[in-house]
């Protein structure tokens, strides 16, 4: 009796030294994109607004226009060397003018209050009172100035040519302008009733 032997088969737990090869890539889409429909390249609605009552409130602070707010007015110190000038006119039966000069620390250097026994526009009144202040500022020996009023059409005035400004006014202009003329450095601007006042009271 012959006996045969089986030939040993390896053990491989099922893997294979072969690999099949990767598949070929894609083609890239090179060119421009298809054109979408209709329906998807037309802009879309935007929703309607929700009603007053169910729109969304953003937490924090807000302002209602309906309330007041409260404004604060503050004097702002000039710069060194500058002085202010701060000057107002009143129109009663006696117009009366007043001004008040400070330096750069905020610190009084003069003050002068005048009556006029005739009426004039306030302009005229406001006008009168830059002049006076001026003049006594030079006497002082002050040479860097700012000039704050309260009168748009007086620091407009001031800016223009004296042809051009009304005949009651004109030789204030000019003399206003002569002094300014000798001062180092100034400047005329309007600033706040509010902040006028609280600086001359």
């Amino acid at each position: 009796m012959e006996v045969h032997f089986l030939r040993p088969v390896p053990f491989s737990f099922g893997f294979s030294p072969y690999r099949p090869p990767p598949p070929p890539p894609l083609p890239l889409p090179y060119g421009p994109p298809p054109p979408l429909p209709l329906s998807l390249s037309l802009p879309l609605p935007l929703p309607a607004p929700l009603p007053a009552p169910h729109r969304y409130q953003f937490p924090g602070p807000y302002t209602n226009p309906n309330i007041p707010r409260a404004k604060y007015y503050k004097w702002a110190k000039p710069l060194h060397p500058f002085c202010t000038l701060n000057t107002d006119g009143s129109l009663t039966k006696d117009s009366k003018v007043g001004g008040l000069l400070r330096n750069c620390l905020g610190e009084s250097i003069f003050a002068f209050a005048d009556v006029c026994n005739e009426e004039y526009p306030v302009y005229a009144v406001e006008l009168w009172a830059i002049k006076i202040g001026l003049g006594h500022a030079l006497s002082s020996g002050v040479r860097f100035i700012n000039v704050d009023t309260d009168s748009t059409d007086a620091v407009s005035l001031i800016y223009s040519d004296p042809s051009a400004c009304p005949s009651l006014v004109q030789d204030c202009i000019i003399e206003i302008q002569a002094l300014l003329g000798q001062f180092s450095c100034w400047e005329v601007k309007h600033v706040f009733r509010e902040t006028n006042r609280r600086f001359l009271v």
